[in-house]
């Protein structure tokens, strides 16, 4: 409820964004404990991390979705908003090594194989 506040255009939006975390924070102690066994872990990191991203805060954002990557490698929402984050903060080698793991993970995947030209271009040009 309060990510999808914090993304309205409205004045609190940091107070939507910091309770977020507060409850995932919350669900994130009571899942870590099962470890593999729990199927929320990895939403709740990228849902976390989403949060943080509302903030400003990249460095946490980054950190909770490389946890999620590493707890459950399956879970493609995780490398998405990892190789978003990643191009947005013009570090285009490190998006480029996730995107390439999100390819081959992720075959049929058409956000990984729109993302690689896009990404080659910058490269090629630095």
């Amino acid at each position: 409820y309060h990510i999808n506040q914090g993304n309205r255009p409205i004045d609190k939006k940091m107070f939507h964004f910091h309770s977020a975390i507060r409850e995932l924070s919350y669900s994130l102690r009571r899942a870590e404990p099962r470890g593999k066994k729990s199927i929320l872990l990895p939403l709740l990191y990228t849902k976390i991390g989403d949060a943080y991203v509302g903030l400003g805060d990249k460095v946490k954002a980054e950190t909770y979705y490389r946890k999620s990557i590493v707890k459950v490698p399956q879970h493609s929402s995780a490398y998405k908003r990892l190789v978003t984050l990643l191009i947005r903060s013009s570090r285009y080698k490190e998006a480029k090594i996730i995107n390439d793991q999100g390819l081959q993970l992720f075959k049929k995947n058409k956000f990984f194989r729109r993302k690689e030209p896009s990404i080659e271009k910058v490269l090629k040009i630095e």
